[in-house]
């Protein structure tokens, strides 16, 4: 593709990254549900009555540059049961309450994340942890 070197140079001078950023995730969505429906074998009338709304509407979501709400994306994901955007999730390994260190530290991994256990000991980490109000019992090491 040609670019003209004027409009280059406009661009590179008064778009923030920022905002690069924001357009690029625009469009990597709108792509992302397109390929989906694609996928899928449905229109974007089907995917509105799925949702119950107007096509016009998802017509607007789907084009460019639309900010979709989280909620909306949920939506999305949820009737096309496939993940439009990914965010890596933790899971809770333990806490560390060893003598050689002045504080606990929580270990916490990525999800798919290889873990060396052999550095936490077992005996440093606790059984069962309180948060708001709420107990999470831990059933081993995974």
């Amino acid at each position: 593709m040609i670019i003209d070197p004027i409009f280059e140079q406009l661009y590179n001078e008064h778009v923030t990254e920022e905002h690069k950023e924001y357009v690029s995730l625009c469009t990597d969505i709108s792509m992302r549900v397109h390929d989906l429906l694609k996928e899928r074998e449905m229109s974007q009338k089907d995917l509105a009555e799925k949702l119950g709304k107007r096509p016009s509407e998802i017509n607007k979501w789907l084009k460019s540059g639309h900010n979709l709400t989280l909620k909306t994306i949920a939506k999305l994901q949820t009737v096309l049961k496939e993940d439009i955007i990914h965010v890596p999730a933790k899971k809770f390994i333990g806490i560390d309450k060893s003598k050689s260190f002045h504080k606990e530290r929580a270990f916490v991994v990525y999800r798919n994340s290889k873990v060396d256990l052999k550095s936490i000991s077992q005996s440093s980490l606790i059984s069962s942890v309180s948060i708001k109000n709420k107990s999470i019992t831990k059933q081993g090491v995974a």
